[in-house]
C-alpha cells in the first residue's frame, strides 16, 4: 500500500476516470462497499488482482463537509469483467431489479457506479473536488 497526498490522489483518479479503462466505485454508502467486494471476490481474485485498485483515506473536504468522515474508491480493469457481467452481479448482489438490458446500456455509456442512495448528494461533491485545479478543455 502507498500513502499519497491528496493531490496525487486527485491526479491518479483523474487518470483512472478519464482512461474509459476501469469501473469506478466510489464509497458512499455500504452497498458500494458490498458491491466492490463482490465484484473483487468474483472477477478479481488471483492473477486478476492487479486489475484492481483501492484508495482510501480523509475524505476530501467537501465530502467530510457534508458528514463523509473517510472515503474510499475502487477501480476495476474492464477486461477482466464486462457490462453484462457487472449488470447480472449488480443485480445480485445488491437485488436491484432494473432490467439487464437498461444496466448493461447504462454501464456502456457511464463507467462511475453509483449503488448508494447518499450518491446522488454526494457525487457532486466529489466530481467538483477532481476537478479542482484543472485546466479547463480546449
Amino acid at each position: 500500500m502507498d500513502l499519497i497526498s491528496e493531490d496525487a490522489g486527485r491526479a491518479r483518479t483523474r487518470a483512472l476516470l478519464h482512461g474509459g479503462e476501469y469501473w469506478v466505485v466510489p464509497w458512499f454508502g455500504e452497498n458500494a462497499g458490498r458491491l466492490s467486494q463482490a465484484i473483487e471476490e468474483r472477477y478479481y481474485g488471483g492473477d486478476r488482482a492487479d486489475d484492481c485498485e483501492l484508495f482510501m483515506g480523509p475524505a476530501p473536504a467537501p465530502l467530510a463537509r457534508a458528514g463523509l468522515p473517510l472515503f474510499s474508491v475502487m477501480f476495476f480493469r474492464k477486461r477482466a469483467m464486462d457490462a453484462g457481467q457487472l449488470a447480472d452481479l449488480l443485480r445480485e448482489a445488491l437485488a436491484v431489479e432494473v432490467p439487464r438490458d437498461d444496466l448493461v446500456a447504462a454501464f456502456r455509456a457511464h463507467d462511475v457506479l453509483l449503488p448508494d442512495p447518499a450518491a446522488a448528494r454526494l457525487a457532486p461533491l466529489w466530481l467538483d473536488w477532481l476537478a479542482l485545479g484543472q485546466e479547463p478543455p480546449p
